[in-house]
């Protein structure tokens, strides 16, 4: 397989259609270091409906896509003014056996849009709605800060009463654990499909389970967040050692330029390491589409491109790429698939990084990949379900 012979000819696409998010969720790399200062550089933009149709005609969504999938590194797809018309277009063209997939924290927009993507999507339940919950009214906020839980729970709500099928997508951490069955209680009470339990990412680095600092909107620490106590909800290796260490107090603020700021990153531990590539699917290739119309191989490079963070991994993939043969608003699909082939793939036939090897696929896509922890239990068609 390759990008420009996925499997099945068909491709999994993954669109951001908005870098703008209510939210200000401590590991996004929309903020800086956990706290609610936006990263320095990060320009608000949108997919509007008509690009969104010039970039994705109907033969593209009639034959060549395997699972339209609306969600991103930074964003909320409901921040997008033209969510519903989006919606509306991905329904009349896309094929019904096709998956449409669409994630959101549920905080955005009033219930009468919700209402819309209901009636929109009601009918066919391979085009559903992710609502990302981490919690109940009392916990939810401690990760999705600024989402309101009485407008969130009427969105939802709208949703589901106008005939959307919904999924209630939830990270358990130390603050939350606790409430795992009463989140399963509400959740079908409320017309949830079901509830999909997940361990998050984000909480490991030095070797050690951390505890990770929240800031406010000056860089001053306001409270952390850690793992759960149960081992089998977190993200790290069995017996990992925790950092009992409170975070800093204060992590300040961001740098002018953040490119000037340099995170080192062991990459060396694996350099050997054989590359399967999580973005090459049997079921299609996945392929990440930025809110500004720049196309990445998966989300994974997508959230390193678009994070900010520099270390040595974004620095090769700055040398690998002419930016402008990977941009959508120049390039047709074909044209960018082949030039994915041509760099990143091609540079899997090397042995180590001075001759050329992608340092970041060898991390996340390679023998032993941090990624490959994220244990979850999985709902959702196509997925294991767990009984609400």
């Amino acid at each position: 397989m390759s990008w420009t012979q996925p499997a099945y000819n068909q491709y999994q696409f993954h669109v951001e259609l908005s870098n703008i998010c209510n939210a200000a969720c401590p590991i996004c790399p929309r903020y800086w270091a956990g706290s609610k200062i936006t990263r320095p550089g990060l320009m608000p933009t949108s997919i509007s409906e008509k690009q969104f149709k010039e970039w994705f005609p109907p033969d593209i969504m009639s034959n060549r896509v395997d699972r339209m999938m609306l969600c991103g590194n930074q964003g909320d797809p409901f921040a997008a003014k033209d969510i519903i018309g989006i919606l509306d277009y991905c329904a009349s063209v896309l094929p019904s056996n096709r998956q449409l997939v669409t994630h959101s924290n549920g905080g955005l927009r009033s219930e009468e849009v919700w209402r819309e993507a209901g009636n929109i999507l009601q009918g066919n339940e391979k085009w559903y709605m992710w609502f990302s919950i981490d919690g109940l009214e009392d916990t939810n906020h401690l990760y999705r800060r600024n989402v309101n839980w009485d407008k969130l729970m009427r969105n939802a709500t709208a949703f589901i009463e106008a005939g959307g099928t919904a999924y209630w997508d939830f990270l358990v951490f130390k603050h939350n654990e606790h409430q795992i069955e009463d989140v399963k209680k509400l959740a079908k009470e409320m017309g949830f499909k079901n509830v999909r339990i997940k361990n998050p990412d984000g909480l490991v680095w030095d070797n050690k389970i951390q505890k990770r600092g929240v800031y406010d909107g000056n860089g001053e620490l306001e409270y952390y967040i850690e793992v759960a106590d149960d081992p089998q909800y977190i993200n790290a290796p069995i017996g990992m050692e925790r950092n009992l260490e409170d975070p800093t107090p204060s992590v300040g603020r961001p740098p002018e330029k953040w490119e000037d700021l340099y995170t080192e990153d062991h990459y060396k531990q694996y350099q050997w390491h054989r590359i399967n590539c999580k973005s090459l699917k049997k079921t299609g290739s996945e392929i990440m589409i930025q809110c500004d119309g720049t196309v990445m191989p998966c989300c994974y490079i997508g959230e390193l491109w678009t994070s900010g963070r520099q270390d040595d991994a974004k620095r090769q993939l700055v040398n690998m790429w002419d930016m402008e043969n990977l941009d959508l608003t120049k390039n047709g699909f074909d044209h960018i698939m082949n030039y994915l082939d041509s760099t990143i793939m091609n540079s899997w036939k090397f042995s180590t990084y001075q001759e050329g090897k992608c340092m970041y696929c060898a991390k996340i896509c390679g023998d032993n990949s941090p990624i490959d922890r994220l244990i979850h239990t999985k709902a959702g068609p196509g997925h294991d379900k767990i009984s609400i």
